[in-house]
């Protein structure tokens, strides 16, 4: 077994969340990636309609670009946060298998 997973294994309750951020070494939690593409769909429908009113080719391209660059994004975040969220969950996971075979 790794040495961290024997750390996080063997986490008291209280040190939980302090496991998990170990275990995500310093990259943010999964409900807060789950914000940031949420924020960005909201920018991504406010293009899109922006793009459905423009007649100017020049501005309609741009719009595209940066719907392109926000569809890019969200896919990173998503798996950035299944990710995150796998890592949590298995932390979760061992620690409560811990806690039931002290118990």
């Amino acid at each position: 077994m790794r040495p961290d997973h024997e750390r996080i294994r063997g986490a008291p309750a209280e040190n939980l969340d302090e496991a998990i951020d170990d275990a995500l070494e310093g990259s943010v939690r999964a409900e807060e990636l789950r914000g940031y593409i949420s924020a960005l769909k909201g920018r991504q429908e406010r293009i899109a309609r922006d793009l459905e009113i423009a007649h100017d080719d020049g501005k309609r391209q741009v719009l595209k670009a940066k719907l392109d660059e926000i569809d890019e994004q969200i896919g990173v975040l998503h798996e950035e946060e299944s990710i995150n969220s796998f890592i949590e969950d298995t932390v979760k996971f061992s620690h409560e298998v811990h806690r039931l075979s002290e118990g």
